[in-house]
Parts: C-alpha cells; sequence; structure tokens
C-alpha cells in the first residue's frame, strides 16, 4: 500500500482533473456513505485516511479516482475542514467556484495530514 504523502504528491492535478473530466457525487443513504467519484468507473485500491474517508486510487499511477466518506452526515456535520472539502469539490464540478487547484490540493493534503 502507499502512503498517504506519496498519494497526494501524485494528486497535485486532481482540481484540474476535477474540471476537465466527468465527476459524479453521490450518497448511499444505506450506509450513508458520500462518493466523489472522478472519471469513468474502474478498479481501484483504498487507502484509509486517519478512518475519515478514503482515498480509492489507481494501482499503477497511484491517481484518485474516488474519495469515499463514510458515516457523511455525522462526519460534515461535526468537522468543518471535511464540509469545506466537499463543498469546495462541489463547486469544482459545477463550475461555479474560482477555487484554484493549489488551494483544493492544499485542502486535501490539510485534511488529509490534520
Amino acid at each position: 500500500m502507499a502512503s498517504i504523502r506519496q498519494i497526494l504528491d501524485v494528486n497535485r492535478d486532481l482540481a484540474e482533473r476535477m474540471n476537465s473530466d466527468f465527476v459524479s457525487l453521490s450518497h448511499d443513504p444505506d450506509d450513508d456513505t458520500l462518493y466523489l467519484t472522478i472519471g469513468e468507473p474502474q478498479e481501484a485500491i483504498a487507502e484509509s485516511v486517519k478512518n475519515r474517508l478514503y482515498f480509492r486510487v489507481d494501482p499503477e499511477t497511484l491517481k484518485i479516482v474516488s474519495i469515499e466518506i463514510p458515516h457523511a452526515s455525522s462526519r460534515l456535520r461535526d468537522d468543518p475542514d471535511l464540509g469545506k472539502f466537499v463543498g469546495w469539490a462541489f463547486s469544482l464540478m459545477t463550475g461555479s467556484t474560482t477555487v484554484r487547484g493549489t488551494e483544493f490540493a492544499e485542502a486535501l493534503r490539510q485534511l488529509a495530514t490534520a
């Protein structure tokens, strides 16, 4: 398994990929998991980020292909950094933001290392 820092280093272009690729945001109410998927669904390995969220990454390139947030309702309510990240992700998806890629990457890095 790759380290979270290694994954973050490889994914500095995540915001740009989210602006140029198909991105979906969905919620499974049965298990209260929020899914942010970038590009077409594909095989991936899951890397736990402090049991807060999971990066699903392409095993060869370590590019993040999705982010999963279990127990999303309580986590988004109780964790302002996570809520801010999801809000920015949604804004990037809809093209309604002025968030720069570097800001988004830094927010993801802080979320993963806090």
